[in-house]
């Protein structure tokens, strides 16, 4: 079925994004947790398994398991917590589970049989972690864990000193835990953010977490884009076209008053799809090739867009025209400054 609106996913443009960062950060782990940040974990992992990607990054292990029936040799690691009850899952399919807490280490320790562990560090995000390594937390896990990991809060900064510094203490603790446990373990820190930051050589072998920047694009303005490639465009079309009279309203709560006679397109898309409510009277879409403005608030599934002046430019709109809501880089940081958020939730959202 051919229902709009629709997030089509370039899996080429997948392809180009995951050889530039694997040549410039080496072999990383791929996150493809939410759904591979909307576009698609199956069809991305599927992607990224012809591409020889072997570790992958899920939330949790509904995640895991679909990327396992991929892949019998993939490493693959839960980065959130998992119902104790459903850590045999873990063990049957041979997926690593991330211990963050004394709770959870003291819970993992009770089971007769215990899966690969990676141990979370805090870097001050107050998340998830450890705040150091405890081997008197971990004791009785030591032969289960194989890795160690942090994230980093503020690497999208300008001022990057701090996560700089915040590296060199992980580095210091990953020493530390390898002392305590008396072997090498898995290092990986580095997100998007950090990994395009880091000086290479500083990396050494710890690897680098890659989400955000596998689908196109880099969490700040402070952080160098490597000529990524949006993997996402997001598409409509229009359902009708009609006038509205001058003195009168278009959308809920009468935001948008026609001063003059006005033609409106309205198209099929609303906030239950991520064109969320914070856009009205400020986005502009794709319409003809042209941008026209969002007129009145979006509902739930329609939303409607001024194109008077277009018309008079000599352009036709008609039912059916295709809608383009954002497909390059431009424009969608552009929907994401206009919905007052940032490129991560305009991704993700439904």
């Amino acid at each position: 079925m051919n229902i709009f609106p629709k997030r089509n996913v370039d899996q080429d443009a997948l392809r180009y994004n995951a050889r530039l960062l694997r040549s410039i950060v080496g072999d990383f782990y791929c996150v493809v947790k939410c759904n591979a940040y909307g576009h698609g974990d199956l069809s991305c992992v599927k992607t990224l398994i012809s591409e020889g990607f072997h570790r992958y990054a899920v939330a949790n292990a509904a995640e895991a398991c679909a990327v396992r029936s991929l892949s019998n040799d993939a490493e693959i690691l839960v980065l959130g917590d998992t119902d104790i009850s459903d850590i045999p899952i873990l063990i049957k399919k041979g997926i690593i589970q991330t211990v963050f807490s004394p709770e959870y280490a003291s819970a993992l320790s009770c089971l007769s049989a215990r899966p690969k562990l990676h141990m979370k560090l805090d870097s001050s995000m107050n998340r998830t972690g450890f705040k150091a390594p405890d081997i008197s937390a971990i004791s009785r896990l030591s032969k289960h864990i194989t890795g160690i990991y942090t994230h980093f809060p503020r690497a999208d900064f300008q001022d990057f000193s701090e996560t700089l510094g915040a590296y060199r203490n992980f580095l210091t603790a990953a020493k530390d835990a390898e002392h305590m446990l008396g072997k090498r373990l898995t290092r990986h820190a580095p997100a998007s953010a950090s990994a395009l930051r880091i000086p290479s050589d500083m990396l050494g072998d710890t690897l680098c977490r890659i989400g955000l920047s596998l689908y196109g694009y880099v969490p700040s303005e402070h952080v160098p884009n490597p000529n990524l490639k949006p993997v996402m465009t997001f598409v409509s079309r229009v359902c009708q076209v009609h006038v509205a009279k001058k003195g009168e309203y278009v959308g809920y709560g009468s935001e948008y008053l026609c001063e003059s006679d006005r033609i409106i397109a309205t198209v099929l898309g609303g906030y239950a799809h991520g064109l969320f409510r914070a856009l009205s009277g400020k986005y502009c879409a794709k319409i003809a090739g042209t941008n026209v403005k969002l007129a009145g608030r979006p509902c739930m599934d329609r939303c409607m867009f001024d194109i008077t002046d277009i018309i008079e430019q000599g352009y036709t709109v008609k039912a059916g025209d295709p809608v383009v809501f954002f497909d390059d880089t431009e424009s969608a940081l552009s929907f994401a400054k206009c919905a007052e958020t940032g490129i991560y939730e305009v991704l993700t959202a439904k």
